[in-house]
């Protein structure tokens, strides 16, 4: 699973390396939710190899995901730090990245030619909200004049919106045969990167803009849609999302400032040759290829047992069921250098753990927090405190607060401790304060997450507790014997190892990056991991989360920061040859 995916799943079967190319059911036997995932993933793998072999690193259809300029109704560079993404499709390492460019019908009210009338208050499965740039253009005519502007003032019935503009003005005077309406996205307004912006130090500069793209684990917290009303509403399957970032940098791979000239035309030639000799090094910096290396194991080995539900006595694995441990980064960084790529974190590394692959997680519905006498505390109602025991809350569980933004954005806040449960009023109360951008909006899906990590005895279990952060400090193994293990629960024992090449070669840890642990009770309690001949287990790199990357464009801002000329297009544009 290279996406974020954090399900209650038995595990993660599918190896690209076996070359399986189907699952086939057989008829009596057990249904499982891994044999149909990996189904997904044997057809999802095929495709994606498909499309890159064909296409290439990255390709796009047409005008999809071109970056434009900003203009006003006189050709003037119009809005402050923001520029246009064209709708369309682009594809990344044979990922489908789309961007929608649904448009209805409109009319301009006959007694305000500002007002535009919509025959539904929703496009593109969303409603308008203030401030979302649309086009509005005549489709009878596709090389007439198009409007770009800002909606306001929307009515109360979602139907109809200001636009501050005379539109049949703005369209050249001419009675518009078929007068429609789509949604512009821009850098500011994009979907999936709430905050976008250049920034008032970023000013006057030079940049490229690029994709990033990566999968997201949507649950019905998320997307209430995928929850079936006709079976009362219970949770069934989630769902995973392709997510699509433009995002910008100002910095060459070496550090320096990016060339001015290559956002201007006449420089367009010199800056795509700076590109292909440096853009193979930018991704090496967002991800870099040694991301953290972990071995699981449990030890000594013991006999094999098929019963499930008789724990052999001298097994290491001690739980009584069989779970799905998820250790997960929380704090990125790298372990024992002061001296770290731009991309690295310079706090320390800290990670954190889920005997339910993190798939523990409750709907926000309110958020309080009390800053009176002595330490702040954080009330919290939930629409419910778990479905059984095993996935629900006690008194001293870390958990942390997450909404949209903060999954899209990647950001960790310090995790908080479960001070007392009101079981009646499906409330908790936390020690400590939440961050106020954590809010009970339900637009951004406010939900809570139980880890299942606790503060222990570093002598005898290896766990270095963080206090900033409330997660266990990541500590690397020295490669001497009887290095320390850490120890989770129930004999499972983790140990992170440094990276191959020696002192000058460091594992950067990311956020969210994260390893999973299958441990079954039915094979003499051991952990599902892979071993040498010899039987010990070997190091492996993150399970996800994986991230692809593209140019799209160089991007000049003045010292106003507006974009100051068109951008000069980077993308590879998929051409048809004709036969």
């Amino acid at each position: 699973m290279p996406g974020q995916f954090r399900g209650d799943f038995t595990r993660d079967a599918f190896e690209p390396f076996k070359h399986f190319c189907r699952v086939l059911m057989q008829q009596g036997r057990v249904q499982l939710d891994a044999d149909w995932n990996e189904q997904a993933a044997i057809l999802l793998h095929r495709m994606h190899t498909l499309a890159k072999d064909l296409i290439g690193p990255s390709g796009a259809s047409g005008d999809g995901f071109l970056i434009g300029q900003m203009l006003d109704h006189s050709g003037n560079p119009a809005s402050l730090g923001d520029f246009l993404i064209h709708w369309g499709d682009f594809y990344v390492d044979g990922i489908l990245c789309e961007l929608n460019a649904g448009s209805i019908p409109i009319a301009i009210d006959p007694q305000n030619s500002n007002q535009v009338l919509l025959p539904t208050p929703v496009l593109d499965g969303a409603g308008f909200q203030q401030g979302q740039y649309i086009v509005i253009y005549d489709a009878a005519a596709p090389s007439g004049k198009s409007l770009i502007v800002a909606a306001s003032n929307l009515g109360t019935d979602g139907k109809s919106l200001n636009v501050g503009t005379n539109v049949l003005t703005a369209l050249g005077g001419s009675n518009p045969f078929d007068l429609r309406l789509r949604r512009a996205t821009t850098f500011t307004t994009q979907p999936d990167f709430p905050s976008a912006g250049f920034g008032d130090t970023k000013k006057a500069s030079a940049f490229l803009a690029y994709l990033d793209v990566w999968e997201r684990h949507i649950s019905w917290i998320e997307d209430e849609s995928i929850l079936e009303v006709a079976l009362g509403g219970p949770d069934t399957a989630s769902r995973s999302k392709v997510v699509c970032q433009i995002k910008i940098t100002n910095q060459a791979p070496n550090h320096e400032p990016i060339p001015s000239e290559f956002s201007g035309p006449s420089g367009a030639a010199a800056g795509k040759k700076w590109l292909g000799t440096n853009w193979p090094h930018y991704p090496l910096l967002w991800q870099s290829p040694n991301r953290g290396w972990l071995i699981a194991q449990t030890s000594p080995r013991a006999e094999t047992n098929t019963n499930a539900c008789i724990i052999s006595p001298s097994a290491q694995y001690r739980g009584a069921e069989n779970q799905l441990y998820r250790v997960e980064v929380h704090t990125g960084g790298s372990v024992g250098s002061s001296t770290l790529p731009a991309a690295a974190s310079s706090q320390v590394p800290t990670f954190k753990w889920s005997r339910e692959d993190g798939s523990a997680i409750y709907k926000v519905l309110r958020i309080n927090t009390s800053s009176g006498a002595g330490s702040p505390t954080t009330d919290v109602q939930l629409a419910n405190l778990g479905r059984d025991a095993r996935f629900g809350l006690n008194v001293g569980d870390w958990v942390e607060l997450v909404n949209d933004d903060y999954t899209l954005l990647n950001m960790a806040d310090p995790l908080l401790q479960i001070e007392s449960i009101n079981v009646l009023a499906m409330t908790i109360t936390l020690a400590g304060a939440t961050d106020p951008k954590i809010t009970a909006d339900p637009s951004k899906h406010p939900l809570l997450r139980r880890w299942d990590h606790k503060q222990m005895d570093p002598a005898t279990t290896g766990v270095q507790w963080n206090s900033v952060d409330n997660a266990i400090k990541i500590v690397e193994a020295s490669g001497s014997p009887g290095t320390p293990w850490i120890d989770l629960e129930d004999g499972i024992q983790i140990q992170f190892e440094p990276a191959p090449g020696g002192p000058n070669t460091l594992n950067i840890y990311r956020t969210g990056d994260y390893w999973l642990i299958p441990a079954r009770t039915a094979n003499g309690g051991e952990v599902l991991w892979p071993t040498d001949a010899s039987g010990n287990a070997l190091a492996q790199q993150p399970h996800g989360v994986t991230h692809h990357y593209a140019p799209l464009a160089f991007v000049g801002v003045n010292a106003n920061g507006l974009v100051a000329g068109p951008p000069t297009d980077c993308r590879r544009v998929i051409t048809q040859v004709a036969t």
